[in-house]
């Protein structure tokens, strides 16, 4: 679903799922690298895909963000994105 929708470059597991000290009722968080709606504010970006997954049950957390968004803040030591780009695990590259 959100390689179809938003052709993402790449997809990027983090949190406690990707360092492996996940517990059961641990979310999914997602950090999806996409220009598809760059025009929109990041809040509002991927809201379609919620809405498609708003019935499966597992808490989720999906974050998309621009290359322009990446490229700002990947060399920020301590930000947020640096932080995932360094621990968190690729699930899909174009």
């Amino acid at each position: 679903m959100i390689i179809h929708d938003y052709h993402p470059d790449k997809v990027i597991l983090f949190g406690s799922r990707a360092r492996g000290d996940d517990r059961p009722d641990s979310d999914i968080d997602l950090l999806v690298i996409s220009d598809q709606e760059k025009h929109l504010p990041r809040y509002k970006r991927g809201l379609r895909l919620r809405v498609k997954l708003s019935d499966i049950r597992v808490p989720k957390d999906i974050l998309f963000y621009t290359h322009e968004d990446v490229a700002r803040w990947q060399n920020v030591r301590q930000s947020f994105v640096a932080t995932v780009i360094r621990e968190g695990v690729v699930l899909y590259e174009r």
